[in-house]
């Protein structure tokens, strides 16, 4: 399916540009060939460590490579490489995340082209790694003992399958000096005879004493392999004391689920009535028996079996759905709730155009809704990646985030939420607050409007403290839009990173931030502007920018900057450097707040989400304090 014509050549810092040019005159040849006789590209060869990952900058070498990395993405060409350990599979001293691997835990992670595949051409043992003369399996080990390793190998790899198409075992048949490579025979009839086959949910594939993580000494692993980080959480002390007794699986964690509480919602619901999230589990392959567990032996939850599997509730055994159900004031389940289900990210809520949710209500025999979901819905937690889906009940609802199929598997999760009355919610959630800080919830039914985009760089809107009473603003400063827009790409409008319909009819951008500059540094601009209660944007608004969250709004640090709206755009604005990087794939968000001075919220995450070109527009707007808080 895949031409490979480079074989480990120019692989350093001085061959791979030469490489990458060739490279992509070679796909532009295979793209330009008439239907029928088009094909498809296997990239550079690599050999096992090439290109180097420095520890200054991991992504160094292979940034070189990105023009045709970008193009292998754009037009289904793959990207091959080699991939071996000495003297088992495992080795040199168990260093497997930088030999067998290295694909897997160093780069997958680090490259920004997420839908770019790979296949490992050469796999399996290499005295070579250790020495000038070629030694295979054969000088290490035997026959069973190789196909073992295979076996189990081929096992961990089955959850990078998504991105890796397969691996191919050097070698079957041998020229010399290769024969002690050569599986022919036991080998090969081994692997060919007893490998398990199937989907990943009907491989086994616990293998436990494989786990990624950098090996190496180093503590500064470069700016591509920054530390994970939480991303989303509020400033308010967490958690606040519940009105309810909460009863997680203990897979919620494992799986990077969320719960949005009521106040944290762009929408602003309203409503006497608020139902906050009682208990979460989950059941795998539809199983509430002990025998249906899960990769890591995991069960349903024994409380689980007793409150809610009853006679009535006969889709219980559904095993790839989300289920919702509400438990009334009266404290009996609900027959008649309606259960919303949307894919787009929570911060949809905030868009008054977005149209893509779901309404499921719940069955009038067992009072639950469900939604089916499909592989489209998988996610690999591993990665640190959560599931798509978003679900609630309809009202002011706490919002449950990270639903999904984990590598495919077939896993239902259940959620129960509890009806408390509002007023009492509130009052919890402003005792959280404390004194010294704006409660979160406005009752100011202010309708902001988030860009889509916001979900994807892991953009978050936080309190911020409070200003003396006596000093307090004659009203608060809250956020009303928020949205993006690509600086580096041409984005049509619909287009992922184009700016919202009703961004560029309220708003003049500023031309700065609509110019492609496809030569420029990686960098990020933050713009926030004031408007009024018409929509006008203030001029002279004080703003802060602050890489120390939002405490460095509140007190002058190092970094620390302030700027002014101006007079003519009404925008004011900090130009972030490539030092601002971070990987919002990976659940990280930058480091960047910003809010006018005496605002009650801020607009944090801020950063160049690896190596994108960006601007960020937030817009405030003043509410009267007198509806702060109910």
């Amino acid at each position: 399916d895949y031409w490979q014509f480079a074989n480990e050549v120019l692989q350093d810092s001085a061959g791979l540009p030469l490489l990458a040019r060739f490279e992509l005159e070679r796909m532009r040849l295979a793209e330009q060939e008439p239907a029928g006789r088009r094909y498809r590209c296997a990239l550079f060869g690599f050999s096992v460590g090439n290109p180097d990952l420095p520890e200054a900058n991991r992504l160094a070498d292979w940034r070189l490579l990105f023009p045709a990395l970008r193009q292998a993405e754009a037009q289904g060409h793959i990207v091959a490489l080699h991939q071996y350990g000495m003297p088992d599979l495992w080795g040199p001293n168990r260093l497997f995340d930088w030999y067998i691997y290295r694909l897997e835990h160093q780069l997958l992670r680090r490259l920004p082209f997420k839908q770019l595949q790979f296949a490992i051409t050469e796999y399996g043992i290499d005295g070579l790694i250790g020495g000038s003369r070629p030694r295979g399996w054969a000088n290490f080990t035997d026959a069973a003992a190789y196909t073992r390793q295979l076996t189990k190998s081929a096992a961990y790899l089955e959850r990078y399958s998504g991105r890796v198409l397969g691996c191919s075992v050097f070698t079957l048949g041998h020229f010399a000096p290769w024969d002690s490579y050569d599986i022919e025979g036991a080998v090969a009839d081994e692997l060919a005879a007893h490998a398990d086959r199937g989907l990943w949910r009907e491989v086994k594939t616990n293998v436990a004493d494989i786990l990624p993580g950098d090996a190496e000494d180093a503590t500064h692993p470069g700016p591509e392999a920054l530390p994970d980080r939480n991303t989303g959480a509020c400033d308010l002390p967490a958690p606040y004391e519940l009105l309810v007794e909460r009863r997680l699986d203990q897979r919620f964690a494992g799986y990077h689920m969320q719960i949005q509480r009521v106040d944290q919602r762009p929408d602003r619901p309203q409503g006497e009535v608020a139902y906050v999230v009682k208990d979460i589990f989950m059941t795998a392959n539809g199983s509430w028996e002990m025998d249906g567990v899960d990769e890591n032996g995991n069960t349903v939850p024994q409380w689980a079996r007793n409150s809610y599997l009853t006679r009535e509730f006969l889709e219980a055994g559904a095993d790839h759905h989300l289920f919702g159900a509400v438990i009334g004031l009266d404290g009996k389940l609900s027959h008649s709730a309606r259960i919303g289900f949307w894919s787009d990210g929570f911060a949809r809520l905030g868009d008054p155009d977005y149209d893509g949710y779901v309404f499921v209500p719940a069955k009038p025999e067992s009072g639950w809704a469900n939604l089916p979901i499909a592989g489209g819905s998988s996610f690999a937690p591993n990665r640190g990646e959560s599931g798509p889906w978003c679900w609630a009940p309809a009202g002011a609802a706490e919002v449950v985030c990270g639903g999904g199929l984990p590598l495919k598997r077939h896993i239902s999760t259940f959620v129960v939420w509890q009806a408390v009355p509002r007023a009492e919610l509130d009052e919890r959630l402003s005792a959280a607050a404390g004194d010294g800080v704006y409660p979160h919830a406005l009752a100011h039914p202010l309708a902001r409007r988030f860009a889509q985009t916001v979900a994807a760089y892991n953009l978050s809107v936080q309190p911020l403290p409070r200003v003396t009473p006596a000093s307090q603003p004659a009203s608060a400063l809250v956020v009303k839009d928020l949205f993006t827009v690509r600086i580096d790409v041409d984005c049509a409008q619909g287009a992922p990173g184009s700016v919202p319909s009703w961004a560029t009819e309220d708003y003049r951008i500023p031309s700065a931030a609509a110019a492609r500059r496809p030569s420029a540094e990686a960098c990020a601009t933050l713009y926030a502007a004031v408007c009024d209660a018409e929509g006008r944007l203030l001029p002279a608004q004080e703003v802060l920018f602050s890489a120390d969250g939002v405490s460095g709004l509140a007190a002058s640090t190092p970094t620390t900057y302030n700027a002014r709206t101006n007079d003519q755009t009404g925008w004011a604005h900090h130009v972030v450097g490539p030092e601002g990087a971070y990987a919002p794939a990976r659940g990280q968000a930058g480091d960047w707040s910003w809010s006018p001075r005496g605002a009650a919220e801020a607009v944090c995450g801020g950063g160049v989400p690896m190596g994108q070109q960006l601007a960020i527009f937030a817009v405030w707007q003043a509410v009267p304090p007198a509806t702060e808080a109910g």
